[in-house]
């Protein structure tokens, strides 16, 4: 499972997801579904994360390992 990190990001820099939400020109209750790991998003998506937050890609995801691997 691919989980989102997103909010330890915003969380390590000061910012709430609000602020990524105006940045991004998105609504409050995206922004929130892809925090909570119920919204998935594009590449274009993550290239725009990125920018914003001035990360890498692997700053904002982590893989877990399903139960069964």
């Amino acid at each position: 499972m691919i989980e989102c990190t997103i909010k330890i990001v915003l969380f390590n820099q000061k910012q709430n997801q609000s602020w990524l939400a105006d940045e991004l020109g998105v609504s409050r209750q995206y922004i929130s579904r892809v925090v909570n790991n119920k919204q998935s998003f594009s590449r274009e998506r993550l290239n725009e994360f990125c920018k914003i937050l001035r990360c890498q890609p692997g700053d904002l995801l982590r893989y877990i390992p399903d139960n069964d691997e």
